[in-house]
This record gives C-alpha cells, structure tokens and sequence, in this order.
C-alpha cells in the first residue's frame, strides 16, 4: 500500500484584528430586593369524576318483510297443432 499524499493547503491569511469594543458603562447595584416568597404548591388532588356513560338501549326498528313476490304471469294456452 502506497501511503496517500496529501497536497499541501496553502496557508490561510490572518484575519485583520477586530478592535475592542469600548467597555459599557458599570450599571448602578440594584438595591437588594426582598427574597421572593416562595409559594407552597398546594398538591393539586385531581378527583376524577367517574364518567357514567348511560347507555342508550339501541333499540333496532325491525325492518319491515321484503313485498312478496309478484304472482307468475298467466302461462299463454298451448298452441294448436298447425294443420297442413
């Protein structure tokens, strides 16, 4: 195995220096607040109200009976017998 050549990086130029920002002005102390009170959680006791689901009697219309079926037509009377 051959042991990879890497091609040289040009060096990169040095950025010009950033000026210093000038120093803000010191903010005057805040005089000392009183501690905050730290309130007691008060442990919130979901009750869980029961859902009662009251549920309705599905009560199913009874489809009314199919029509009955139409009476067969009349079968027509028989054919004479043709006489030659």
């Amino acid at each position: 195995m051959l042991p990879l050549v890497f091609p040289k990086v040009p060096k990169v130029p040095k950025l010009p220096k950033v000026p210093k920002l000038p120093k803000l002005p010191k903010l005057p102390k805040l005089p000392k607040l009183p501690t905050p009170h730290t309130p007691h959680p008060t442990p919130h006791t979901l009750h869980p109200t029961p859902h009662t689901l009251h549920p309705t009697p599905y009560t199913p219309h009874p489809t009314p009976p199919p029509p009955p079926p139409p009476p067969p037509p009349p079968h027509p009377p028989p054919h004479p017998p043709n006489h030659h």
